[in-house]
């Protein structure tokens, strides 16, 4: 009786306007200074806790920060996941440049494709997933490519939320050492749904979950597949060791 009270006076308050445009701009300008080698590999340096010594056991740590904005805070959750991968960057190059198929790369509960004229560096894709104990996420992410000595940068902002669920910017980069690939990303997310924020802890781990799956995934299909595409077979068996 008293969550439903809380619950009816929460939904009578007035909602103050999110300042979206300034949070996306804090996201992405954050982003855009670590997208070369020189500041990504100092940010390593300075934050071991966030990326620990590269390891095929997946490391994922997701933290909450507060951003002041006009008087206001907000409080946004980044996600850190890293994996060292035994297999050819060229192949991951080439599962990160096939958005058509990140379906079933990346066990997608919908379509990934989105029409219009793109490149291999340049490109949007859907993503469509039904996550548990939160509703079914359903965006657009644009997404630019870049290459720099021995450093992929994959930079996918928010192009569109279908939902409006949330604010999300992410960073991903592969490093060639010579242990073999190190894949590493920095999400970045602001809830929409005040019963999201509300559930920090929770939302926090499942974002933990997912970001679990996405590297077991990668590292399970570059490993297993010696020239790309990979079989269904491979796919198939990745998608399942990850969920």
């Amino acid at each position: 009786m008293r969550l439903l009270f809380f619950v009816t006076l929460l939904a009578a308050i007035p909602a103050l306007a999110t300042p979206e445009k300034e949070i996306l701009k804090i996201f992405s300008d954050r982003l855009e200074k670590l997208s070369n080698p020189e500041s990504f590999s100092e940010f390593l340096k300075d934050n071991k806790n966030l990326f620990p010594e590269p390891s095929q056991t997946p490391s994922m740590v997701v933290v909450k920060e507060e951003l002041p904005i006009d008087g206001d805070t907000y409080t946004i959750a980044i996600g850190y996941r890293q994996v060292l991968i035994k297999g050819s960057q060229s192949i991951l190059n080439d599962i990160w440049s096939s958005p058509e198929d990140y379906q079933k790369y990346y066990h997608l509960d919908g379509s990934s494709k989105v029409d219009g004229t793109f490149t291999k560096d340049h490109f949007k894709a859907r993503i469509f997933k039904k996550v548990p104990a939160i509703e079914d996420q359903d965006y657009t992410l644009d997404y630019k490519i870049t290459n720099s000595k021995n450093f992929t940068f994959v930079r996918a902002s928010l192009n569109h939320d279908t939902k409006n669920f949330a604010l999300r910017d992410n960073l991903k980069t592969a490093q060639k050492t010579p242990e073999g690939v190190v894949v590493r990303e920095i999400s970045y997310l602001y809830p929409l749904r005040w019963w999201v924020r509300a559930m920090g802890p929770t939302a926090r781990a499942t974002m933990k979950t997912e970001l679990n799956k996405v590297s077991i995934m990668e590292q399970c299909l570059v490993e297993t597949t010696k020239n790309f595409p990979p079989s269904d077979e491979i796919v198939q068996s990745c998608a399942k060791k990850a969920n």
